[in-house]
């Protein structure tokens, strides 16, 4: 039997919008972890080097940052009248 291309079960799970938020949840969900005292289950660090948890969080932040900058301009790419997928009424 031959095997199936993967395919998305929702087209917009793969939509550059989607995509997007979704980092931006994951990595708010390491920051959660990161918290001191965590929101939820805890990243062990404590046997990394000084200054990890600092800079793990800046780099986390920064990848939050630009995930939400990535969908908000796909959104407005998304809206232009050459991408239009709102319909005008």
């Amino acid at each position: 039997m031959a095997r199936s291309k993967t395919s998305v079960a929702n087209p917009i799970d793969a939509h550059p919008i989607i995509l997007a938020l979704s980092k931006a949840r994951a990595m708010a969900a390491v920051l959660g972890h990161l918290a001191d005292p965590p929101l939820t289950s805890h990243i062990p660090l404590e046997d990394c080097p000084e200054g990890t948890r600092d800079w793990l969080t800046d780099v986390v932040a920064t990848a939050l940052r630009e995930a939400i900058d990535e969908a908000d301009a796909e959104f407005r790419k998304s809206v232009t009248p050459e991408h239009q997928v709102i319909s005008p009424n």
